[in-house]
């Protein structure tokens, strides 16, 4: 495990990154990834290059926070043109502005859109599973597991 401020200042370093790509619909139902890339940097092949990815595997919803309403939600369709799919999809090119994380691991992640994805830890250890989200880096893999604490897991490159 690591300590919450190390998390914290990790998940940190995703502000002002661009949204490279999403994951999303088809087969993985509402688990979906969002692909992170530096925006300041030119890059010759920029679309090999992913910085940070962010799985979320538990309950989720991306939220307007300027028109105050939903934009899509972890229970909605999932299909390949489906309303979950197309609509994370809309965070393609977004750029984040800010991360918040709670003493439970909760993830909130704002984007200059004003759009808000709020990631809800809701995978416990009496449920099956590994993960509620991870955040795959060049260091190693920071996840939050089912007992809601960091783990880290470092490259072994």
């Amino acid at each position: 495990m690591i300590n919450q401020s190390e998390f914290k200042e990790r998940l940190s370093r995703l502000v002002t990154k661009r949204t490279k790509s999403v994951n999303a619909g088809g087969c993985t139902g509402s688990i979906f990834a969002l692909d992170f890339s530096d925006q300041t940097v030119d890059r010759a092949d920029e679309k090999n290059v992913t910085d940070d990815c962010l799985m979320v595997k538990c309950s989720w919803r991306l939220d307007d926070i300027k028109h105050v309403r939903p934009v899509t939600g972890w229970q909605e369709d999932s299909d390949e043109q489906g309303v979950m799919t197309l609509r994370l999809k809309s965070l393609i090119n977004d750029i984040v502005n800010k991360v918040e994380i709670s003493p439970f691991n909760d993830l909130e992640i704002f984007f200059e859109s004003g759009k808000r994805l709020f990631v809800f830890c809701d995978m416990t250890p009496y449920v099956e599973g590994d993960f509620n989200w991870f955040l795959k880096t060049s260091e190693g893999i920071y996840a939050v597991n089912l007992n809601l604490k960091c783990i880290f897991e470092r490259n072994q490159n």
